[in-house]
């Protein structure tokens, strides 16, 4: 992976971040993208400290002009992408009969669409250059809901269809799309989530076969996989990181 150039959404803290270390960590030249110019140039920093290339651009990913801007500048300063990992998201929970429509068309637009308005830019670029690879960030609540989770279910849900679209019909081009699906992750949110519900959690943690909480690392070993040249043979495909949880509880709470 070393020298080709990997854009992350959403990679400032958390699962970006953590998936941003572990390519800059193989090599890559990191984009870090994040809605905020400052935490985007923070965590751009971190990863040069540890030895690693990375520059940082703002950019949102549900806006169209945007993201045409995000790829513009990435090609004013190091070239076309050759991995795109779509990571950026946001989670909305209430139940559906009082859920607002903005905050509706707020999980829809940054999870799903910009999954689609990044993945286009970024194949316009991919084409001409030969190919790329494409990783999606998903989720196991793609497969299984909980009360209150509809708008994030059905973002993720798309994700993952959207996944298997792009992957047939951007083939022929050597574009490889997949997705990763992650349970429990250790992650500031999940632990800010843990903090208001620590019995539910401690039920999770209790069904993961692995017996404990996924880390950003595990995550972002599967995107590198899907990201390099080992995964040459696959696309439209979707790795569960989740301790197992799926292979023996299929009916997984989100």
């Amino acid at each position: 992976m070393k020298g080709r150039i990997a854009i992350v959404t959403g990679a400032a803290s958390g699962l970006g971040q953590g998936i941003a270390e572990g390519l800059a960590r193989r090599g890559a030249r990191v984009v870090v993208v994040d809605l905020q110019q400052a935490a985007a140039e923070a965590a751009a920093a971190a990863l040069r400290t540890e030895g690693g290339e990375a520059c940082a651009i703002a950019a949102d990913v549900a806006d169209e002009s945007s993201v045409d801007a995000l790829f513009e500048n990435l090609a004013a300063r190091w070239g076309a992408p050759d991995i795109l990992v779509n990571n950026a998201g946001v989670v909305r929970i209430g139940p559906s009969t009082d859920f607002s429509f903005a905050d509706w068309q707020q999980v829809i637009a940054v999870n799903l669409s910009g999954v689609f308005l990044c993945s286009r830019a970024a194949a316009r670029r991919m084409i001409p250059a030969g190919g790329g690879r494409i990783v999606n960030i998903a989720s196991v609540a793609a497969n299984a809901s909980a009360p209150g989770f509809a708008a994030y279910t059905a973002s993720k849900g798309g994700v993952l269809s959207l996944t298997r679209a792009l992957a047939v019909e951007w083939a022929g081009h050597n574009i490889l799309v997949n997705s990763v699906s992650p349970g429990t992750i250790d992650t500031p949110l999940s632990r800010a989530a843990r903090a208001r519900d620590p019995e539910g959690f401690a039920r999770r943690d209790r069904r993961v076969p692995i017996r404990r909480q996924g880390t950003t690392a595990d995550v972002a070993d599967a995107v590198a996989w899907f990201a390099g040249d080992e995964s040459g043979y696959v696309t439209g495909q979707d790795i569960k990181v989740d301790g197992g949880i799926f292979a023996q509880h299929p009916g997984y709470v989100p």
